[in-house]
Order: structure tokens, then C-alpha cells, then sequence
């Protein structure tokens, strides 16, 4: 029934916790599709210790996470496809939870779970909101849904199950992109699909090792953003649905601005924040963009960094 697709770079160190996960689901009908990305330590030594048949691997040349995703899905064999990554882990009811939704929403082709995350300290949080809802339910406007949580995603790549057939009508992960590529892929398909949202938390995802092999570009424009003048061109849109895109758009954009205050370059920042429609932005946090000018760039990356000290 299910695909799970799993990239690894280096992963020595987490893949035994990772596959472990797996091979605990209590629902079995699934296979493992790992993906070796170039890993140049012990990852395939590892793995190679599993001799449970429903895992199979798969080596290539490092070209990144979104390139190994896509592999896996193309190698795929069953019709739903999940992911996680090689430092996280499901909990054992997992593909369970996603097999029961999958009955109870034939017509439907994206899911979505929720996660807690486990920090750097050890402490574990949840990251998830789900409007007091306790059965899955369907989002027709999944920017809608999320403006209306404060736009707090509440899920990631592990949470997610898609069929296969979403990559063919939709396009996979865009290779080459250094930031946000997970985003990009899903919101180009929840913009059309929608997404049933499962009110149960199934991932962990951890913060002790990071499959990144290096730090995005500077100030780069999400790869989301790149795509909105196509989809505001698209007479299959709705107008609210339009004027959503713009307002997120333009909150991405004061994300990459700060970025490029935090990393010195005020000048570049001060044009594309010149260019920022106010209208669609939280009035906090455009005036906090402009007080950030006034502040030097190492005591802003100070801020950030303590705040963010435990989970990355």
C-alpha cells in the first residue's frame, strides 16, 4: 500500500534510528525505499545489517535531498507514497493512521499528520494545531486554513503521504534548490489537491543531526515565490485564492529581507523591502523589517541565533 522514501547523506549516525521506526509501523503492507546520496561514511554499512525484505536501497552520485526524493518516488511500487528523513522517526502508528484516512478519503490524494520536534537540549515540543478537530478532516484552501493558525505549518515532509500520481500531474521536488524545496513541492500541489489534515501526531522529528551539507544562499528568494506570478496567471484560481498568494508572498519576502540585514547587505535588503506590498503583511512584522536597519548586523544575528539556539 505504501512507498516510504528515504534519503540519506552521511547518516551514519541516525539511518539504524530512522529504519528502526519503520519496521516497528504496526500496519505492514509497506516497503522502504532508501536512497543513498553519495554518503562517504558508514550509511550503507548500516543499512546493510537489515535483512527485512521490504527494504531496498538504492546508491547515486550526492545531487542533493530533493534529487534522492525523487529517485525513491520514481522507484516507488505501491500507489501512496510517504517520506522521512534518516534523523527522524515515525511513531509506531504512523502508517496506520495514514491507511485509515486513505479508506475514509478514497476521492482525496494528499495527507498530512502532525509532529513533535526534539530540540537540541533534549526536550520534546509539539508543533500542532488543529482548530480542536479529533477526526481527519478536508481543506479545500489550504492557505486559508493556515493564515486562520497564525501560518504555523504544523507539519513537515515526514507527516506527509501523497499517491503517486500528484508527481505526474504536478511535477517532483525542484533539484538544485538550496532552501525551502519541501515547501515549494507541496504547496504547488495543496494549491490544487487541498490537503486532509490528520489531527494526530505520529512524527518525531529530531534536531541532532541534519542531513544540510550547507547553509542557503544569503537573502535567496524562495523557490515558492519564484512560481507566483504563473499561479496568479492561472484562470483555474480562485480570486481569494490569488490574493492569499500575494499576502504569502510577500510575508516570504520580508523572511529573505531579513536575512540580508541579519547578513550586512542593508542596501539590497532596503530595495526589495521598497518593493513589499505592506497591505499583505502583519504590521508588526514590517515595522520590525524597518527597525532591524537601525540595529548592527551582529547584534541581530545574535538575537536570532539565541532564539534559536536549541533548535538548530
Amino acid at each position: 500500500m505504501f512507498s516510504v522514501v528515504v534519503p540519506a547523506y552521511n547518516a551514519e549516525k541516525c539511518i539504524s534510528r530512522c529504519i528502526d521506526s519503520i519496521l516497528r509501523q504496526s500496519f505492514g503492507e509497506f516497503e522502504v525505499v532508501i536512497v543513498d546520496d553519495g554518503s562517504t561514511d558508514a550509511t550503507l554499512e548500516r543499512i546493510e545489517k537489515y535483512s527485512d525484505k521490504r527494504l531496498r536501497v538504492i546508491t547515486q552520485k550526492n545531487a542533493g535531498v530533493s534529487c534522492a526524493r525523487n529517485t525513491g518516488i520514481k522507484n516507488a511500487k505501491f500507489p501512496y507514497v510517504c517520506f522521512l528523513d534518516s534523523d527522524d522517526e515515525w511513531y509506531e502508528d504512523h502508517l496506520s493512521v495514514m491507511k485509515d484516512t486513505v479508506e475514509r478519503f478514497p476521492d482525496k490524494r494528499f495527507f498530512v499528520t502532525f509532529n513533535n520536534a526534539e530540540l537540541l537540549d533534549g526536550s520534546v515540543i509539539p508543533q500542532f494545531d488543529y482548530s480542536g478537530a479529533d477526526t481527519p478532516f478536508f481543506v479545500d484552501d489550504f492557505l486559508k486554513y493556515e493564515f486562520s493558525n497564525g501560518l504555523r505549518k504544523c507539519y513537515f515532509t515526514g507527516c506527509v503521504c501523497a499517491h503517486r500520481s500528484v508527481f505526474d500531474e504536478y511535477g517532483f521536488f525542484t533539484e538544485g534548490e538550496s532552501i525551502s524545496e519541501d515547501d515549494d513541492m507541496w504547496n504547488r500541489v495543496m494549491l490544487y489537491e487541498g490537503k486532509v489534515v490528520v489531527p494526530r501526531v505520529t512524527v518525531l522529528r529530531h534536531r541532532d543531526h541534519s542531513q544540510l551539507t550547507k547553509q542557503p544562499p544569503v537573502g535567496a528568494p524562495y523557490p515558492f515565490n519564484r512560481r507566483v506570478n504563473a499561479y496568479l496567471s492561472d484562470e483555474s484560481l480562485s480570486d481569494e485564492k490569488k490574493e492569499e498568494l500575494k499576502r504569502l508572498y510577500n510575508i516570504m519576502e520580508l523572511a529573505s529581507i531579513r536575512s540580508l540585514i541579519i547578513n550586512g547587505r542593508k542596501g539590497e535588503a532596503f530595495m526589495r523591502l521598497k518593493k513589499t506590498d505592506r497591505s499583505y503583511v502583519p504590521g508588526k512584522k514590517y515595522y520590525e523589517t524597518w527597525v532591524s536597519f537601525l540595529l548592527p548586523a551582529l547584534v541581530m544575528k545574535k538575537i536570532v541565533l539565541g532564539r534559536n539556539k536549541n533548535y538548530y
